[in-house]
């Protein structure tokens, strides 16, 4: 059996590698499925958001549109609740 890279593995393990999303105005949607934990849904963040060097979670800044008391803009807001983001996290957890 060949050895496996890291990202190799995790898309063997649970179908999806580490990625980051590249979004509007420099935002980027980083999803590590390392990050989530079935038997403790509250821990991790599997979905990050990041702009001009803020961070939050998807959840967060597509609900709210906050990230570290900032306001992102309305571009930034509708891509991360388009379908096509929308279906990328939600695929993200559909694996665990």
């Amino acid at each position: 059996m060949p050895l496996l890279s890291v990202g190799e593995w995790q898309k063997e393990k649970c179908g999806m590698a580490r990625r980051s999303i590249r979004g509007p105005l420099g935002a980027v949607l980083h999803l590590d499925p390392d990050e989530i934990f079935p038997d403790d849904p509250g821990n991790g963040t599997p979905a990050l958001v990041e702009w001009r060097d803020q961070w939050g979670t998807y959840w967060c800044v597509s609900e709210t549109g906050d990230i570290d008391g900032d306001t992102v803009p309305d571009s930034i807001l509708r891509w991360l609740n388009s379908d096509k983001i929308s279906n990328e996290v939600e695929s993200l957890y559909a694996k665990h």
